[in-house]
């Protein structure tokens, strides 16, 4: 049977029209690659920014273990292509699974900086950033995020011993960011090195909308845990202790908080939630400060700070704070500092005597069973489970502070976990 001309072109037209499957590829770079290699498990590359400037949307990255340093294993747009995934298809730049991968950026720069352009749906995860090298005040962070960057997470990341702060977070709009079970430590080195003592070094510097922050630990920044400012975020679920050091010269410094929200130079910090957090050894607990609104402050441990347990300053709307557990802070009331734009301190079910602690002195704040925070709490929509994640309430009621007791009860599926394909 001969197949006439039209139905030639039809079948012509149409066969270029066909949806394309994208491919998502994996690669791998090593210390011991060649960028002239394939990026394959074999052949991988040598540096990281060759590598990532080569991603596309989908594709992983695998690092190998090893100390990669250099201006080559920088991860920034100004220098390189940064690629940005999409939705469906995110980007993944991870330290192979079971072995450390160490990025010691050179000194006066940062080791991850997304700036130039708008990037969305990167994950970087498992990765130790190493600012031992710094010498000089050149930077602000070991890892910086400004402008249109969205949809970014940073799961499993150490940023350690930074000249200045670990982390300056300034994505413009809402950025749906991310930053889960990452710990922050060390930075603020300057002063000790000799550099300009004061208010420096702290260990996340956040100016967003709708961040996550989850499962972090903070502790034994020079200046500030975690201080954050923008609408609609989270906090929770974190371990913020050890912040707020002394100078070079032994001069003590302010109260530098565990937490702080809100700030006088940026105009709303409006809707965002701490709970779940164990905040102790600190200069201070938690601040709630200037443009905050419809703040919560739920269910956290505060403990043993130098000063104040919860300070609230110069706000534009109310502060509810409730279920949280306040004990041998400098001040453990929750002190009014005046200056009101708007709004009202709503505190209720906070317990400021004893809770009978597991370990207070090696930081187990786990509830005995006799606990007068046992069934004392009140039922706050947004606290789910505690901070091991158990379902809260366990009997007649919430209990106060950062953990339900449980005599055995297993914790809720983790809400915060994606799995990874295996390389």
């Amino acid at each position: 049977m001969k197949i006439g001309r039209s139905l030639l072109l039809w079948v012509f037209i149409l066969i270029p029209l066909a949806p394309l499957e994208a491919h998502a590829t994996t690669y791998f770079v090593a210390t011991t690659g060649s960028d002239g290699g394939a990026g394959t498990s074999g052949a991988p590359w040598r540096t990281i920014s060759y590598a990532v400037s080569r991603l596309t949307a989908g594709d992983t990255l695998y690092i190998r273990g090893g100390i990669y340093t250099g201006s080559a294993n920088r991860i920034s747009d100004q220098l390189y292509t940064v690629p940005s995934g999409s939705a469906g298809n995110p980007i993944t730049i991870s330290g192979y699974p079971g072995e450390t991968v160490t990025i010691q950026n050179p000194d006066g720069t940062d080791a991850i900086h997304l700036r130039e352009a708008s990037h969305s749906y990167i994950t970087f995860q498992d990765l130790v950033i190493d600012g031992s090298l710094g010498t000089n005040n050149a930077i602000s962070a070991n890892v910086m995020i400004e402008n249109a960057q969205d949809h970014i997470r940073f799961v499993r990341l150490e940023v350690k011993d930074s000249w200045e702060s670990a982390v300056n977070h300034y994505p413009s709009g809402d950025s749906f960011n991310e930053w889960v079970n990452c710990r922050l430590h060390g930075s603020g080195r300057q002063p000790e090195l000799g550099g300009v003592p004061g208010n420096t070094g702290y260990g996340m510097y956040s100016v967003a909308n709708r961040t996550l922050f989850d499962g972090l630990e903070v502790d034994h920044n020079h200046g500030y845990g975690v201080y954050f400012n923008g609408d609609n975020n989270i906090l929770r679920n974190s371990r913020i202790h050890d912040n707020g050091a002394i100078t070079g010269s032994g001069q003590v410094l302010g109260t530098n908080y565990g937490v702080d929200i809100g700030a006088g130079v940026y105009p709303s910090s409006a809707n965002n939630l701490v709970y779940n957090n164990l905040i102790y050894g600190n200069r201070g607990g938690i601040l709630v400060y200037t443009h905050s609104a419809n703040t919560g402050v739920y269910n956290n441990t505060i403990y043993g700070n130098l000063n104040g347990a919860i300070d609230v300053q110069y706000v534009a709307g109310d502060v509810l704070i409730r279920n949280n557990i306040l004990l041998a802070n400098g001040v453990n009331a929750i002190t009014n500092n005046g200056g009101f734009a708007g709004g009202s301190i709503i505190q209720d079910h906070n317990l400021l005597t004893d809770p009978a602690f597991a370990n207070s002195q090696a930081s187990d704040f786990h509830l005995q069973s006799g606990s007068a925070a046992r069934d004392a709490g009140t039922a706050v929509d947004s606290v789910a489970s505690d901070f091991d994640g158990v379902s809260r309430r366990q009997d007649a009621a919430t209990d106060i502070g950062a953990y339900e007791y449980s005599s055995g009860a297993a914790p809720l599926p983790p809400n915060n976990v994606r799995l990874a394909h295996a390389p």
